[in-house]
């Protein structure tokens, strides 16, 4: 849930890129990126105090773009997040960059980025 959200603040379709960046980090990871905080941790470091997912190890072949999408998507500013059309278009140039190479870990991880944005698109 994106901090504005949860702050009972405006929000608009940004706070759903905000969503999708935190679950394409699951995809890629295979974890919950705050699993082991509480609920106060959670609300005191990643609500308030912009606390994000770390990229560091996220795969070790994932391209640095994705890593960079990822982190705009989360941004602390709703209003510097990418939208979903622009999102669209980087994924599926990136897709296709990645089916041209051996990477099959990560070409499958942009496929179901793919798909999450198509089922998004049809909203």
């Amino acid at each position: 849930m994106a901090p504005e959200v949860a702050l009972s603040k405006l929000y608009n379709l940004s706070a759903d890129v905000y969503s999708f960046g935190i679950l394409c980090w699951e995809i890629f990871k295979c974890e919950k990126p705050y699993d082991k905080m509480g609920k106060s941790t959670h609300h005191r470091d990643v609500i308030l105090g912009n606390v994000r997912p770390c990229t560091r190890n996220l795969v070790e072949d994932c391209p640095k773009l994705l890593i960079n999408i990822l982190e705009e998507c989360w941004s602390v500013n709703p209003l510097t997040r990418p939208c979903f059309d622009d999102l669209a278009r980087v994924i599926q140039e990136e897709a296709y960059n990645l089916s041209q190479s051996k990477n099959s870990t990560m070409s499958r991880s942009i496929l179901m980025m793919q798909r999450s944005l198509h089922s998004l698109n049809g909203m």
